[in-house]
Formats: C-alpha cells, structure tokens, sequence
C-alpha cells in the first residue's frame, strides 16, 4: 500500500510494517505519536525526518501478527 493509506490504516488503529522493516517490526499510532514492537515511541516528524526518498512512499502492508 502506499504511504497515505498506510497513514490511514494507523488512524484506523491497525499496525503496519514497511519493506524495510525486519519481519517482526511494526508500528502503530498512539495518540500523536507512532509506538514500534519494542515500546519505543516518537513524533511522526522524527520517523520521516531521514526518509524521505521514494522507496517509503510504497509497500507499506498491515502487520501480520501470526
């Protein structure tokens, strides 16, 4: 998916892993922050400070959790 339905997909509450992502990784939306698989949490703002080339902008999917 792209990464404004990705950005959806999270407001709805769902958690998501990009390509680039380990396969245990994930992030969901908490409140105004986005929290990973091990507790951690930042500012959107921090998360896409250093990605900003093309290859964030596509293959995003909802984590699998099984």
């Amino acid at each position: 998916m792209t990464k404004d339905e990705m950005l959806e997909e999270m407001a709805k509450g769902n958690k998501v892993t990009h390509m680039y992502f380990d396969p245990k990784e994930w992030m969901k939306k908490t409140g105004q922050l986005y929290e990973f698989e091990d507790g951690c949490c930042c500012e959107p703002s921090m998360f896409w400070y250093d990605r900003d080339e093309i290859s964030w902008e596509d293959d995003w999917r909802i984590y699998d959790e099984k």
